[in-house]
């Protein structure tokens, strides 16, 4: 890794120099404020302008989390979503910010301690810096004691500068190490494994730099996010990613606009062999609208270099419209297809203890057909239900090795794979201290009978629901709880049978009380009501875990 430090000090140093005119740290990671109140959004007063693209698509193509894993985790979770709560980060003006230092540090079960250190430095109007680590390990599990303890770090560095009065840049780099164990194995065989033989950590270090235009005045918008991560395991698992996504808008009049997005992945993973692989999309649109209609017409052209597929030229529709019949309500259908990225880390980050040798492919999701409203009866008041209908083909399922029962391969489907989704999503927002969301979606997976590997969607569940709750009892007092329920599960056993994994149930709570400006207070727990359940087969969660402890800022 010391290699790329002087490539962290350079970018740092390159952003400095040419750092010109006023600017906050209105995007910094975290902030430092003094005798600030909690405060939620204000609700809603005027209907907003409908998104074309549905809340369970990610913005960036790029992305593989499932449209079910919607908790925000606070503390990575080695069983991908086991819930978690952190504090909602609260909207604040520019005046506000303030130069500062946070620490915060606590103790919990499972011998976890917490320690997270937070920093924000205005230096002048010009330039400002902001750096932030976080320690969280544990020192036992849920299974075989020491052998399924875990730990997780993460470092990150960043500022934020104008190098012209029309271009705002944020460089940032980061280092983050999670270590774990396979401990999916039966009780009694686990007792007599070698703690050193199952143990694996992955670490990856990242350079990211957010270029944005930001003249009003100009009726051109352009934002490029160039980054770069270096990610490996204990073993011979390596990865290199270059991602570049741009964006150029354009927009003369307030009726219509245009535009490019454009985004380009190049990945390079090696293990026993070295496979290079690249993906490139291009997605022009135009747009319309007045007081009833939105209109939005657009092609995303592909080229990859994965050998699946007949061609490595794709191109996928995307138009949807909107009709509003109300301030209040709007109805809305769209078709859009794309290609996902499936990168080594993406897939870890879904579930972490997977065996060497992973096999990497993109997902070709020719096309996808969706429809829905969105109702705002009222100010505080909004509800989106939604069918979508999609035909996808290279899937990653992830299915226990039969050669070792506690890591995971992943199989994809060869033939077409036909998905339903109907969701709704509910938000309440009283401006006033009280924040409440629901989210449910059932799912249906239609695999073609010429699949010889996968009969079921593997580790994917047919329904879930995730709700999470914001209140401010008193200025001071901060509390949150977010739950999730989740069912369907089927897993395939390594002997070839197969089983349905009991439903998840989790809720998490969290407290924070600030005694003064400078001294506060917290307690967070998960699955407080201590369900035993499985996220992936052989890998019990922990029961009720909580941590407590002090926070000081100065």
């Amino acid at each position: 890794m010391k290699r790329y430090l002087p490539a962290i000090v350079l970018l740092i140093w390159i952003s400095n120099l040419y750092a010109q005119s006023p600017s906050g740290i209105e995007s910094a990671e975290f902030v430092i404020e003094k005798e600030r109140e909690n405060k939620l959004p204000p609700a809603p007063r005027s209907f907003e302008r409908i998104n074309f693209t549905p809340y369970w698509i990610k913005d960036s193509s790029f992305s593989n989390t499932p449209s079910f894993q919607i908790i925000e985790l606070s503390l990575p979770a080695l069983a991908p979503l086991q819930a978690q709560t952190e504090p909602q980060k609260a909207r604040i003006s520019k005046e506000e910010v303030q130069s500062g230092t946070l620490i915060q540090g606590g103790f919990g079960n499972y011998g976890t301690p917490l320690l997270l250190l937070r920093h924000a430095q205005k230096v002048s109007d010009e330039l400002s810096y902001h750096a932030a680590f976080t320690h969280r390990s544990s020192a036992t599990g849920p299974s075989g004691d020491n052998k399924s303890g875990d730990a997780y770090n993460q470092l990150r560095i960043g500022s934020r500068h104008r190098l012209h009065p029309s271009w705002l840049v944020k460089p940032s780099a980061g280092f983050e190490r999670r270590g774990f164990y396979f401990y999916g194995y039966e009780p009694t065989q686990l007792e007599s494994i070698q703690r050193d033989s199952i143990k694996q950590y992955l670490q990856r270090f990242d350079l990211e730099v957010d270029i944005q235009s930001v003249q009003l005045k100009s009726p051109w918008r352009i934002e490029a996010r160039p980054s770069f991560y270096h990610f490996n395991d204990r073993f011979n698992a390596r990865e290199q990613t270059f991602h570049l996504p741009l964006k150029i808008q354009y927009q003369k009049i307030r009726l219509w606009q245009a535009g490019l997005d454009m985004e380009w992945l190049y990945n390079r993973r090696t293990d026993s062999s070295r496979i290079n692989r690249s993906l490139l999309q291009w997605r022009p649109y135009f747009q319309w609208q007045n007081e009833q209609w939105d209109l939005q017409a657009a092609a995303r052209i592909t080229l990859d270099n994965d050998s699946t597929l007949n061609s490595s030229l794709h191109i996928y529709p995307d138009v949807a419209v909107a009709y509003h019949f109300l301030v209040d309500f709007t109805a809305k259908v769209g078709v859009r297809g794309r290609m996902q990225a499936n990168t080594l880390y993406g897939l870890t980050q879904q579930n972490p203890w997977l065996a060497p040798e992973i096999q990497l492919l993109h997902t070709h999701i020719p096309i996808e057909v969706y429809a829905g409203l969105q109702i705002t009866p009222s100010p505080a008041w909004r509800f989106e239900p939604l069918v979508s209908v999609s035909w996808q083909q290279y899937r990653p399922f992830f299915v226990n090795s039969s050669l070792d029962s506690a890591r995971f391969v992943v199989r994809y489907n060869t033939e077409m794979m036909q998905q339903s989704e109907v969701s709704l999503q509910a938000e309440y927002n009283n401006g006033r201290g009280f924040y409440w969301k629901l989210q449910g979606s059932l799912w249906k997976y239609a695999l073609n009978n010429k699949e010889t590997l996968l009969t079921e969607a593997y580790h994917l569940p047919t329904w879930a629901f995730n709700s999470r709750l914001s209140w401010l009892p008193l200025p001071k007092w901060e509390v949150q709880m977010q739950g999730q329920w989740m069912g369907g599960i089927r897993a395939l056993r390594p002997d070839g049978s197969t089983t349905t994994l009991q439903a998840l149930f989790d809720m998490g709570l969290y407290n924070r009380y600030q005694f003064n400006e400078h001294l506060g207070a917290f307690i967070q727990a998960s699955n407080i009501f201590g369900q035993s359940y499985s996220r992936y087969l052989y890998y019990p969660s922990r029961k009720i875990t909580f941590i407590g402890g002090l926070s000081y800022r100065f």
